[in-house]
């Protein structure tokens, strides 16, 4: 799914969410959620996706990702 972020696959990541849960909210090797990889690569789309739809929240300062 992380790829899927960094890809900008939005209908990808559409798919996958109902098939794994609240696993959208884990972290990557590097410490990053699927909402970092599609902030750092510009995929605004995917970015609202995740937010408004699947609850992520762009506020939360305690996620650390080194990119």
């Amino acid at each position: 799914m992380h790829k899927a972020a960094e890809g900008g696959q939005l209908g990808v990541l559409k798919y996958l969410a109902p098939l794994f849960g609240a696993r959208f909210h884990e972290k990557d090797s590097n410490g990053c959620t699927l909402l970092h990889w599609a902030a750092q690569q510009g995929h605004c789309r995917v970015a609202l996706y995740l937010i408004e739809e699947l609850r992520m929240n762009p506020h939360d300062k305690d996620k650390v990702c080194a990119m």
